[in-house]
């Protein structure tokens, strides 16, 4: 992936869905470049634009989401945000000796200082999830092999989605943490086998994504749905709106807790970035 200050950059004008609500960005409209439509609401493709940098003229709602993660990305559209993406490329801080809700909130930040010296002027998101599991941290997968491994260590436990987030607009910077309890269900080998075949928990913490087809293994939540997903709506809109970032249209709540729905929903995305 090319460095952030020359990626192309998507721009996402809300394209609202029920139940993925949030608080959202008000901006005012700006004409599209030369060859490029602007998007209709209820859109699911992306104008490709490069944000300005240029701190003078660039408003507090120019929102910048400093995450690569297609799921992160979705629910700030569905929740009727207007902003650019620019994935940061800076190198995720080990953690050692560190708590895993400080690990996640010091990547968080490191993401968002890496994309707002980029591009000054501009109000910038970043988050990072990780799973805790009787004291250890559980990252991505490296392959199959290792999918099974940490599936196979999680069912039948009770474990804990922490999501570190982090909001930057020039030299203000606020941080947060958001935890959820998760009791997944004795899923049987098989079961696992055939999750893993399909390649679903490859680039997720913990292996599983609960949007796809993990949310079979999930017996119950406990806390924020979204901060599962990968980005825990309910505290970043409290964080957006203290930089004056506000909402455009009154967005659908998100349950505090969710119990796993009966049928899986196969959506791609992770929990990364």
């Amino acid at each position: 992936m090319p460095p952030a200050d020359s990626a192309e950059v998507a721009r996402i004008e809300g394209a609202g869905g029920p139940g993925d609500g949030a608080s959202a960005v008000r901006a005012p409209a700006r004409a599209a470049p030369a060859g490029q439509g602007r998007l209709s609401a209820g859109s699911r493709r992306s104008e490709l634009v490069e944000p300005r940098r240029d701190s003078s003229q660039a408003r507090p709602a120019d929102l910048i989401l400093a995450s690569a993660s297609p799921r992160r990305r979705e629910l700030l559209a569905q929740a009727g945000y207007r902003f650019q993406v620019v994935p940061s490329e800076v190198e995720e801080p080990t953690g050692r000796g560190s708590s895993a809700r400080q690990t996640a909130v010091e990547r968080a930040r490191a993401k968002a200082r890496a994309v707002a010296a980029k591009y000054p002027g501009h109000v910038v998101l970043a988050a990072d999830t990780l799973v805790l599991l009787k004291g250890h941290i559980l990252g991505k997968p490296a392959d199959a092999a290792d999918a099974r491994h940490i599936l196979q260590r999680l069912r039948g436990t009770r474990h804990t989605v922490v999501s570190g987030v982090a909001v930057r607009y020039g030299e203000v910077e606020r941080t947060g943490a958001e935890e959820t309890v998760v009791v997944m269900r004795r899923v049987a080998d098989e079961a696992i086998d055939a999750y893993v075949a399909t390649g679903g928990p490859m680039g997720k913490a913990g292996a599983y994504a609960v949007q796809e087809q993990g949310d079979r293994f999930i017996e119950r939540m406990e806390g924020s749905y979204t901060n599962v997903v990968g980005l825990p709506m309910e505290l970043v809109g409290r964080m957006l709106a203290a930089v004056g970032v506000t909402p455009t249209r009154v967005p659908a709540r998100f349950a505090r807790t969710r119990r796993a729905p009966r049928r899986a929903r196969i959506r791609r995305g992770d929990r990364s970035g």
